[in-house]
């Protein structure tokens, strides 16, 4: 199976899938199909944030447990229920917007873009046909008359 197809395919995310770094295969290894239907390309693997991804405590300073699985809880609920609140806010508009934005790309590269392009390159191409000709017929001359005329000088060493 190769990079891509790996990527996308929950079930093969292991230490042998080269296509994800490794941070991101320990963390990708718990999600199921399920878990990732909203990101089936995986476009956001750089914020699959978990708790012990963002504190982490030496042994030499370690909390007790039950403090360790609390704040872990803590942590992964306020971010749960925040983030649900932002999308519940703000994802309908955001999605609208970002809808907008790439239909109005889509129209210019389509209507604007493509044409003015293609108008360039037609007009890129008459022109260097007359630069061409204007080279072989003038320059192309002289520089061969200078190359023949040097040509013939030796150099020695003494």
């Amino acid at each position: 199976m190769d990079g891509i197809a790996a990527m996308r395919d929950p079930n093969s995310l292991n230490d042998t899938c080269y296509a994800l770094p490794k941070f991101v295969q320990k963390k990708a290894d718990n999600y199921t199909l399920s878990n990732w239907k909203c990101d089936a390309t995986y476009l956001n693997l750089n914020i699959l944030i978990q708790f012990d991804g963002v504190i982490g405590e030496p042994p030499t300073a370690e909390s007790m447990y039950c403090v360790w699985k609390a704040s872990d809880k803590v942590f992964t609920g306020s971010m749960d229920c925040c983030y649900k609140g932002l999308t519940a806010v703000c994802g309908v508009p955001c999605a609208l917007m970002w809808g907008l934005n790439f239909a109005c790309l889509s129209f210019k590269s389509v209507w604007c873009v493509t044409p003015c392009v293609r108008m360039m390159r037609t007009c890129v191409n008459s022109w260097s046909g007359i630069y061409n000709t204007c080279v072989k017929c003038v320059c192309q001359p002289c520089y061969e008359s200078v190359g023949a005329m040097f040509s013939n000088i030796k150099v020695t060493q003494e």
